[in-house]
């Protein structure tokens, strides 16, 4: 592995770390990203990052300088950088602590003029010197093969891009082997079809289109790559909108196997999303392999560009299916799938969406103000069903914070109690996780009493858990309800309360203005208002993706093209 890293070129990097001291278990490291910003410079990056070290006895700033190594010849392209990921776990080997697989970190580049940003990838290192912690930001090895997917623009053709999917999985109905209910999120293809005794085979893929500039795209190609037909080409296959939220999941295919019962949540045959009851495009990828098949789903991106909530597409065997039809079954690649399992070896063969520029501004997209979609809530993958609270129809948002972390990698639990608000509460509150054998009680919170009753004092509680969680809870009444990507503190408010979750679905984000009254970003990216007997989705201001409240008690929101805008009491101002 050492001398796999000694061969791969260093990046430059100015790093900014805000120093912590937090017990960890012993060889471990964690970190938590909180702010990325200055973009792309000529010759740094400047990157601000939380680092809680068990040897850590400093809590200030340290400012890190990096030699510029190839910083222009691989960035000067580039115009914006952002991070995805938001967590990175990595054990000491020697003098450095080397991220797996599994904590790669991904970012995301923006080409100057191009359409879209494109994920880039990431190895990072640590290494004990004079100062303090060290890291290093290394490039993995699909730097280059990501940076090349970005095409120069052609004289009178426009520039294209290719997205990589961001998820995908198949679900097969047959329950043999209990495969109608198993998760196949990280199997390395995807299977979509019929068989007479199984059968439907389906494939679910999402592309992430942030940031896409909908006035340059003209055409929008999905690339998968077929490398197997089972059977016959007799059957068609549609390609579906799908209109819910789905979990990926992380398991797979295990050969003779009994398959385990996917995760709640987590997408199998007996837990699909909704989809569409007519098809966007119909396609036959015929009985040849090892090629691509390239179907045009131009007018389904358009939707997505023009505000329908992009939950991805089904690809589903169509037409009449029964015992009497042979078996038809197709096979492509996932993005899972190792680069030399098929020819030719060492390309790439992961789902792809290409999308091309609109040079004569004939077919241009038009994009309107985004207009928010109610979704029905998506169904938590732990529930506040057994708790005595949602009977009684005041489990809220009043008092709650939600925290976001990735699925089901939970090292810590960060809640936030609102101050002065009235819980149903006893005078200590236990904070409880479960492991997937049952509740246990991690933290116990003292609740302050007063006149009104009882209430929690404002204080953020970070909750250590080491280790992945299935479910978050507080025990004496009061329950937080999880899906696969967010956790949600809700608590019993005697004082009038408001529905569970807005018409939005499950809250991603959350504030309390001057007033009192609580600012929700639901499921669907739509900000809604509490107003005491129910809420109210605001208009303008685009679809948010985070939520602050000001000093002076009004709510602040990031647009989903990152634009500001905050609230003046009647309508939206963009900053």
């Amino acid at each position: 592995m050492k001398n796999y890293i000694k061969a791969i070129s260093i990046l430059s990097f100015i790093l900014l770390f805000n120093v912590s001291s937090y017990a960890f278990a012993n060889n471990e490291i964690r970190t938590k990203i909180e702010i990325f910003e200055n973009s792309i410079s000529d010759k740094n990056i400047d990157l601000t990052m939380s680092v809680f070290d068990k040897n850590a006895t400093w809590n200030k700033t340290r400012t890190y300088y990096w030699a510029k190594d190839s910083i222009v010849e691989i960035f000067g392209y580039y115009d914006d950088i952002h991070l995805e990921r938001k967590n990175i776990i990595l054990s000491r080997k020697g003098g450095y602590d080397v991220s797996t697989t599994d904590y790669l970190l991904r970012a995301k580049i923006k080409k100057s003029g191009s359409l879209v940003e494109q994920p880039i990838t990431f190895i990072f290192l640590w290494k004990n010197s004079g100062d303090g912690l060290k890291i290093i930001a290394m490039n993995h090895p699909n730097l280059l093969n990501d940076y090349s997917q970005i095409s120069e623009p052609q004289t009178g053709l426009g520039s294209a891009i290719k997205l990589i999917a961001e998820a995908d999985a198949y679900v097969y109905a047959y329950n043999y082997r209990n495969w109608n209910r198993s998760n196949r999120g990280r199997y390395d293809q995807l299977v979509a079809g019929w068989h007479p005794t199984g059968g439907e085979s389906r494939a679910y893929i999402k592309f992430d289109l942030f940031g896409t500039d909908a006035s340059k795209v003209n055409k929008a190609i999905l690339k998968l790559y077929h490398f197997q037909t089972s059977g016959n080409n007799g059957v068609e296959l549609g390609i579906y909108r799908v209109t819910s939220p789905w979990n990926e999941g992380s398991d797979t295919y295990h050969s003779g196997c009994k398959e385990k019962t996917a995760s709640p949540g987590d997408i199998s045959w007996v837990q699909q999303p909704k989809i569409d009851s007519a098809p966007i495009a119909t396609f036959n990828p015929g009985t040849g392999m090892r090629d691509w098949t390239k179907i045009n789903i131009t007018s389904l991106v358009k939707q997505w560009l023009s505000g329908t909530p992009n939950y991805g597409l089904v690809i589903k065997p169509i037409g009449h299916l029964g015992r009497n039809i042979s078996v038809s079954t197709y096979h492509f690649a996932s993005r899972e799938r190792k680069e030399d399992l098929d020819n030719p070896k060492g390309e790439s063969k992961v789902p792809m969406l290409i999308l091309s520029e609109n040079q004569n501004g004939g077919n241009a997209i038009t994009q309107p103000p985004q207009q928010h979609h109610a979704t029905k809530p998506t169904k938590s993958k732990f529930s506040c069903a057994n708790q005595d609270n949602e009977e009684k129809g005041c489990c809220c948002f009043k008092g709650a914070h939600t925290y976001r972390f990735g699925s089901r990698h939970v090292t810590n639990v960060l809640t936030r109690f609102d101050t002065g608000r009235r819980f149903n509460c006893r005078s200590t509150v236990n904070l409880d996780v479960d492991r997937g054998n049952g509740w246990e009680t991690v933290k116990t919170v003292q609740a302050n009493s007063s006149r009104e009753g009882s209430e929690v004092a404002p204080t953020d509680v970070l909750v250590p858990v080491n280790g992945a969680i299935e479910g978050f809870r507080i025990s004496d009444g009061c329950a937080c309800c999880i899906d696969s990507s967010e956790i949600t503190l809700n608590a019993d408010y005697p004082g009038g309360g408001l529905p569970q979750q807005p018409a939005g679905g499950i809250g991603k984000d959350i504030a309390i203005d001057g007033s009192g009254r609580p600012w929700v970003i639901g499921s669907d990216n739509g900000i809604y208002h509490g107003t005491g007997s129910g809420w109210v989705q605001q208009p303008g201001g685009g679809i948010g993706k985070d939520i602050a409240i000001d000093s002076e008690g009004r709510p602040w929101v990031i647009g989903s093209d990152n634009t500001i805008w905050y609230h003046d009491g009647n309508r939206w101002v963009q900053y």
